[in-house]
Order: structure tokens, then sequence, then C-alpha cells
């Protein structure tokens, strides 16, 4: 089963649905569902794995691999690399439990607890996320949280639409100071997100790409388009989170977003949609310190925030559309044209 990572390149999104569907008697626009039963569950991987019996580890690994099953062999194998990493002087156990006793890792892991060792806020918001999920997307499974840490290598992903991890030491605080060791070295559009505030939303982020599946185009608007449905989602599971917090950005850079979308459209997107050179429009479509060619008030990843704007205005313009067929349409082009975007 592929998992699907989005370390250091974030998208963020948002958005609402039809209006017929969306208005509740909560005095917001968005649905009421606090009568939906989710259940929440929550698995401690990196609590479970650094408390293990050291004396009899090969058992106690053995355990925890029939706990974890799938999401164990992948940590060790694929996001800590410690299975690649065997030689013959030195086995995969003895790997493992110098892992665990490093100091280094040990004082990590030390701080993730002092951080996340009481999760039960965390769990009141992905119930909230959960509860929406349900209510907008009721066949599918609510999915188990786990979180672990991998030294500053995930932050959140998805394995299938079943369960979302979620990298602790990835949601220390920008004034975590690890975060620029030279080892590191994460730049300050990354670091400012990676606190508490954000868990959530990235962790649902990494559920709304998953829902909202692959698109093979290769030109922008194929790009834009996509981002823009993964935005639309993360706001219908999110909807009383802040624009700029589901985005990734500062207030100030979502107003600019506001302020000059005409101006945007007009003089950087319109003649670009059908550029295949993604090496050359790629800040264009993620997260970074700014988008390319405008000016260095504007926030990265502004390509993925006009395609949620296409997304609304398709869904607003089309309300025979629902949110199920909105997510198969797979033609860019013929939703740009249904949307009938022509920002001023």
């Amino acid at each position: 089963m592929p998992i699907k990572i989005i370390v250091k390149n974030f998208y963020f999104v948002l958005s609402v649905l039809s209006i017929l569907t969306i208005v509740g008697c909560n005095g917001n626009n968005y649905p009421d569902v606090s009568d939906i039963d989710v259940t929440v569950n929550v698995q401690r991987f990196e609590q479970e794995l650094f408390q293990i019996d050291t004396n009899n580890l090969a058992q106690s690994l053995n355990q925890l691999n029939d706990k974890y099953d799938y999401f164990a062999d992948l940590y060790f194998s694929e996001i800590m690399g410690f299975k690649r990493l065997q030689d013959t002087t030195m086995s995969y156990d003895t790997i493992i439990s110098k892992f665990i006793s490093h100091p280094y890792i040990k004082e990590l892991y030390d701080t993730c607890q002092l951080v996340y060792g009481d999760f039960s806020a965390i769990e009141k918001d992905f119930e909230k996320a959960f509860q929406f999920h349900k209510y907008y997307f009721p066949n599918q499974p609510t999915p188990t949280v786990t979180t672990f840490i991998s030294e500053y290598g995930i932050g959140a992903a998805t394995i299938g639409k079943e369960q979302i991890i979620v990298g602790l030491d990835m949601f220390l605080g920008a004034d975590y100071q690890p975060y620029y060791y030279p080892e590191v070295q994460l730049p300050n559009y990354i670091t400012r997100t990676m606190n508490r505030q954000h868990l959530v939303p990235k962790a649902i982020e990494a559920l709304s790409r998953e829902i909202v599946g692959q698109n093979n185009g290769l030109r922008l608007i194929d790009k834009m388009i996509q981002n823009g449905k993964v935005l639309y989602v993360l706001d219908l599971l999110q909807p009383h989170i802040e624009e700029h917090v589901k985005l990734g950005i500062t207030a100030k850079q979502a107003e600019w977003l506001t302020t000059n979308e005409g101006e945007m459209w007009k003089t950087v997107f319109i003649e670009r949609l059908y550029d295949k050179n993604m090496k050359k429009l790629q800040g264009l479509i993620e997260v970074g310190p700014t988008s390319p060619g405008m000016p260095p008030e504007s926030p990265g990843n502004s390509g993925s925030w006009v395609g949620w704007q296409i997304i609304k205005q398709y869904m607003n313009n089309n309300p025979n559309i629902t949110l199920e067929q909105m997510l198969q349409e797979n033609d860019a082009q013929k939703i740009l044209t249904a949307s009938r975007y022509k920002p001023r």
C-alpha cells in the first residue's frame, strides 16, 4: 500500500460545499456535526517504542511489529531506514537499541512527550475534523492516528484512507532550535507552521489529498485544479480554522492573495496555464517563501490558492454538480470553463 508523504512540500487549502447542503442551524456557514458519533483511535507508536524492554528486545520488537503491522515495517524500513542500514557487523535489534538509547534521540523523544504527552486536546481537534469527514464522506473509514518521531523527516502523511501518521518532532514550535541546526536547516517559511496550531490542519490536509486522489495532468492548470480540490476538501473538514492557518501562510499573506487575485490571474497565470515546465513553475504550486514572478510579499503556492478559487466558483455556479462528481472530474479545462472564473 503506497504512503503519501508530504513533509517539506506541504500543499495547503480550503473552501465550501453547495449552499443547500452547507448552511446549518449553528449560525455558521457549515453544518452542525455535533451529533455525529465518531471514535478517535490514537496510537502512540513512539511511546511504545521507547518503552520497550531492552533486556528482551527481540520479543518486544516482535510484539510491536504484530501490533502495528504495516506501519512498523514502514517505520523501521523506509522512514528511519534501519533495515537498509544493516551490515554484517551490527544486527537489526542492535541498531534499534542504539537508536532509542542515544542521548540526542532520547532528548528529542522527551521533548515530544513534554509537548504532546497529554494528547487529549489534539484528539478533540481530530474528533471535530472526523465528524465533518463522516458527514461529507459517510462511506469512508474514520482514520486511525499514529504518532511517532522521525528525526525531522515526516510531518504528516497517510497510509491509504485508513491511517494518518504524524511525526511529532515536526510540530515542536518555531522557536525549537534544532530545526535551525546545520544538519536540519529548515527555512523560516516552513518552521513558522511547525507547531501545535498546525498539527491537525496538516494531518487533515494529508487526508484530503488522499481523498482527492491523483491526477496525471502535466500542465500548470492541471496542478492548480488538483491542489484546489485538496484545499476545497480541507476546508470542508476544517471549516472553523482560520484561512491562513489552513494555507500555512501568514494572515497578511492571505490578505495579499485576496487583494491581488485579479492582477495575479491576468499578469501571471493566464499565459502560463498550459505550460508543462514544472521546474520553472514549481513555486506557484508548492509552499515557498514567495511565488515566482510576484512581489516578495506574496506567499508561495499562490497557484494552488487560485485553483481553490476556481473550484469554489465551479461548485457555486454548477449547483447540480455533487462533491463526488467534482472530485471525479479530471478534466481541468472543463472545470475552468464551467467555473466562469474571471477575477477582477
